[in-house]
């Protein structure tokens, strides 16, 4: 392993019986590839990623963890299950039609997901929060491995159990986190351009390498935890990748093709992101699943899993902005200037040799 780039998820279980599959959603919003966008509330422009995990019997897990390969502080991890209480959020990260019930005031903290007969599609924990982010009890960072090891606790599973026991349905936990050092995240990188002083607009390469669960690219004591921990019958039956990127961006090549792509509705998304997002914001999503029997007394003999995921992009985006145009028009008045002074020493010394 020579470099720490890949994502992991896994579920620690309560014991090593237990048999329940899990579902892995990750969004990863490119909003500061567009140079011109603002944030509403003026706080400086970053990328986010955001994980979801879709538990189907949260009676058999202990804790679920989640390796992100760049330090994570709490303040940047935020909750975002308060989002699901409005239907077309919710309908649109499952893409089933759905509306979201309120938290309730006592019990468990959640949001309910109903399906139009009523019936319960999954139940979005509500983490508890404190001035400092989500509270430890719930959520705990550990920094190891040049990453950040995120595990919701068996306090969040055993709450989410005891609303299971109400009656049988998918737990489902979604967080949110605000990359704020551009230079250590290994999720995306912006090929430099050495000859964009000589354009007046240039084309800008970056790439988006996202990996899950790849043993050659996760640290080795990290890796060595994860197959100790994990246990036999908890598998990941669904991953999805969903990347957002400024509509002046294109794929020029990625290593599979999309499952889906569509123009991001602004007015509904924008509200759903910190500080807005940029106008025409273009959503490209890739999928992995395996098949499960539609009979539940089958699902004890479900021996399909997904074992890792990757998604490789390439982004080519045109660059052209006021500041460029002067950087460009200054080294062409540079140039200039040399010329001429070039020019009148060569015509000095061949007036000086006549």
């Amino acid at each position: 392993m020579t470099s720490n780039v890949s994502l992991a998820v896994w579920c620690k279980p309560k014991q090593q019986t237990a048999t329940t599959t899990i579902e892995a959603h990750f969004n990863y919003w490119r909003i500061a590839g567009d140079a011109n966008f603002r944030r509403s509330d003026t706080q400086s422009t970053s990328d986010f990623i955001e994980v979801g995990i879709l538990v189907d019997d949260p009676t058999q897990i202990d804790s679920i963890r989640v390796f992100i390969p760049f330090e994570v502080e709490r303040t940047a991890v935020t909750d975002c299950s308060t989002y699901f209480t409005t239907a077309d959020i919710a309908q649109g990260i499952f893409n089933e039609l759905l509306r979201g019930v309120g938290v309730a005031n006592s019990g468990p903290r959640s949001v309910e997901l109903l399906r139009g007969d009523n019936s319960v599609f999954a139940r979005v924990h509500s983490f508890t929060k404190s001035n400092s982010g989500i509270v430890t009890k719930e959520l705990d960072l550990e920094k190891r491995d040049n990453g950040t090891l995120l595990t919701i606790s068996d306090h969040v599973l055993n709450d989410a159990s005891a609303l299971y026991g109400h009656g049988p349905s998918p737990a489902y936990f979604r967080l949110r986190i605000e990359i704020r050092d551009v230079e250590s995240n290994p999720l995306i990188r912006v090929i430099s351009t050495p000859d964009r002083l000589l354009q007046s607009s240039y084309d800008q390469i970056e790439y988006l390498d996202f990996r899950l669960n790849e043993a050659r690219t996760l640290p080795d004591p990290l890796e060595l935890d994860m197959r100790k921990e994990r246990g036999a019958g908890v598998k990941m039956r669904l991953v999805a990748f969903l990347t957002a990127i400024p509509v002046q961006s294109e794929i020029s090549i990625s290593n599979t093709a999309s499952h889906k792509m569509r123009l991001l509705e602004h007015d509904l998304w924008n509200a759903y992101m910190p500080g807005g997002i940029p106008e025409g914001m273009v959503v490209y999503h890739w999928k992995r699943t395996t098949s499960v029997p539609s009979d539940p007394t089958l699902a004890s003999e479900f021996t399909g899993e997904i074992g890792d995921f990757t998604a490789f992009v390439k982004l080519r985006t045109r660059r052209s902005s006021v500041q460029i145009w002067v950087a460009y028009l200054l080294v062409a008045f540079v140039f200039g200037v040399l010329g001429n002074l070039a020019a009148n020493l060569i015509q000095s010394c061949i007036d000086g040799r006549w």
